[in-house]
């Protein structure tokens, strides 16, 4: 037995997910392609022409007159070439670009309209070819094409596809959302002048050095707070730039991920990941969620047939979030403590602190997600949870590296670990207060994502490591001094009088 395909399939294009950018950006993809596997003998063309590559796109609803044409200039299509990009499916020859799975134009025309037509004639071949598809005729068994072939100048070169009897039009704000898009999925094409795109007459632009120039300075050097990453994920390249707006816009925020220098998901509707920017239900509106932004370029990944998503394997999305916080902390947290120095108030106010904290921690807390943490939370029996420490403490000081000893009196020694060693899975911090009167050890783990969460923030990475050194010396002192009484609140009571000390020792100053 056989598989069969039915013609009249060609009718479910019209409910694919689609957006009107994306559909259009199908026929602007296959323009680009053309011209960079031509490129030598285009721009040798285009040098006698005093021109470059240009797509015009056009539409009109207006009484019987309805239509949406795009026309672009590339290196146009020869019989074969046509042929095969009219079979549904058959990818191009090579699919390491922005023609991939050999669906895009029939798709999105088809997604368009009932009918359209494409003329095109290859540069430097003596034939114009015209055909016209209908999508009626082709889901009833129709599949011979009205076909008109005809001789034209060689140096003619180029491809118009025009789409009528429509399923839907662009009207109102769709238009700026399709010039906004457009704009920006070609950014890099715009930017270094290689594409000139044209909207219903309108140029789209993209200027890098104005997105550049919105960066902030380090206030202590002066450097911008832009960084430069590259690294792997199951062996496939990512890599890119980040930075922190210095006036912040949720609407310029986020990052967009490209292909091939074209954006698959990317302003207005930016990539944010959780680790960076916290969960998106409902939308915040914090500093990082206004400030932190930048590209990430993923060619090695697949994306999805109508190209405006990246398809991730197993855990990948999963690598890449937590990479990219490794990578950007720093970034992080300058978003969320960058202040305008016309925005500061040179008295102290001690409530603002305390309602930033209030309403980050009550962010964090009312996400559904922390709920959902919260009740899946397996309880061990302690003495699998004391087994499995025990493990990574013993693995952990027999390397003796990132060891800071802080001798307490004559009568006891710290030994603090920052251990790069663990996995992202292990607790945040792991302590053995209780197997030696002389001696403990607090091991802290900074591949956990709270750490890096402060990572770059000096003073607090202090208070962190401070409330950890100290909840070891507090049960340190309850189990050899208060007859091994380790309830909670006779630790908190002990490191209560230790968090005074510094207070002490500024007042005896």
């Amino acid at each position: 037995m056989d598989i069969q395909f039915g013609s009249e399939v060609i009718l479910s294009y019209q409910r694919l997910s689609y957006t009107p950018w994306h559909a259009l950006a199908e026929f602007v993809d296959n323009a680009t392609q053309a011209y960079f596997s031509n490129r030598e003998v285009l721009d040798e063309r285009y040098n006698i022409e005093e021109t470059s590559l240009t797509v015009n796109i056009d539409f009109s609803f207006s009484g019987t007159n309805n239509f949406i044409s795009i026309a672009d200039n590339s290196i146009g299509m020869d019989l074969t070439i046509l042929e095969n990009a009219l079979t549904v499916g058959l990818p191009p020859t090579n699919t390491h670009g922005r023609s991939k799975y050999g669906l895009g134009m029939k798709t999105a025309s088809f997604w368009f309209g009932q009918k359209w037509t494409i003329t095109t004639k290859r540069l430097n071949h003596p034939k114009k070819y015209k055909v016209v598809l209908e999508a009626a005729k082709i889901a009833t068994g129709s599949l011979s094409l009205e076909f008109h072939e005809t001789d034209a100048p060689l140096e003619e070169h180029g491809t118009t596809v025009v789409i009528e009897l429509l399923n839907r039009t662009i009207k109102g704000k769709s238009v700026t959302k399709v010039k906004n898009y457009l704009q920006s999925m070609y950014r890099m094409d715009l930017s270094s002048g290689t594409l000139k795109l044209n909207l219903r007459g309108e140029p789209l632009t993209w200027d890098y050095d104005n997105l550049f120039s919105k960066i902030a300075n380090n206030p202590q050097d002066g450097t911008p707070y832009k960084t430069d990453f590259d690294f792997e994920i199951n062996g496939k390249r990512v890599n890119g730039w980040a930075g922190v707006l210095f006036r912040g816009s949720r609407s310029q925020a986020g990052f967009s991920q490209l292909q091939y220098n074209r954006v698959i998901k990317g302003w207005p509707d930016s990539y944010r990941p959780e680790t960076l920017f916290g969960t998106q239900e409902g939308g915040s509106n914090n500093l990082v969620n206004q400030r932190l932004f930048g590209e990430i370029f993923m060619d090695d990944f697949d994306v999805s047939h109508t190209k405006d998503s990246i398809l991730f394997s197993d855990d990948e999305e999963e690598q890449l979030e937590f990479k990219l916080l490794e990578e950007l902390a720093h970034l992080k947290n300058a978003a969320e403590t960058l202040r305008h120095t016309e925005d500061l108030d040179t008295s102290i106010d001690e409530n603002k602190g305390i309602y930033e904290a209030y309403d980050s921690i009550k962010y964090e807390l009312q996400s559904p997600l922390f709920a959902g943490i919260l009740t899946s939370i397996e309880i061990l029996p302690d003495e699998i949870v004391q087994l499995s420490n025990d493990s990574v403490l013993n693995r952990i000081t027999h390397k003796e590296s990132n060891k800071y000893i802080i001798s307490v009196g004559t009568q006891l020694t710290v030994d603090l670990y920052i251990s790069s060693d663990m996995s992202v899975h292990d607790p945040y911090v792991i302590q053995n207060s209780t197997s030696s009167k002389e001696r403990i050890i607090i091991i802290v783990n900074v591949k956990h994502p709270h750490w890096l969460d402060i990572q770059g923030n000096s003073d607090v990475i202090l208070h962190f490591l401070k409330h950890c050194v100290l909840d070891g010396v507090a049960e340190w002192k309850a189990f050899f001094y208060g007859n091994q009484d380790l309830s909670p609140s006779t630790i908190k009571t002990i490191k209560d009088q230790l968090l005074r000390v510094k207070y002490r020792m500024q007042y005896s100053n």
